[in-house]
């Protein structure tokens, strides 16, 4: 069982030389904690993460428009855990997600926990 969770995020073109699109490598997510192995409520023994880069279309990200190659993942002894914001978990795209600019995008973010 996944758990889904979003952020939208909006890219201005007068911020990219006027480019109408833009190609997203890597995303960079804090996390505060995570179920202790063996221990999630989904009894996932090391629950993991992905995300993928999907339109938000009347204020909604579309999770059936997600863009299917570009998604990333990390494994559960990937995923730092930081209660100040120092430390990051990195996500990098196998295929870099072509995002057009002007437009609102969402990061969506499934768990392999809740």
């Amino acid at each position: 069982m996944f758990y889904n969770k979003a952020q939208s995020f909006f890219i201005d073109s007068s911020l990219t030389m006027n480019s109408l699109t833009v190609y997203v490598t890597s995303i960079e997510l804090y996390f505060k904690n995570k179920p202790n192995i063996n221990q999630s409520i989904s009894g996932v023994f090391k629950p993991g993460v992905s995300l993928n880069v999907c339109p938000v279309i009347d204020g909604v990200p579309r999770i059936d428009l997600c863009k299917p190659k570009t998604i990333a993942r990390l494994e559960y002894d990937s995923i730092n855990v930081t209660t100040n914001g120092e430390t990051s978990s990195k996500f990098n795209f196998l295929v870099p997600a072509l995002v057009p600019t002007n437009v609102p995008y969402a990061f969506v973010i499934s768990l392999d926990n809740n």
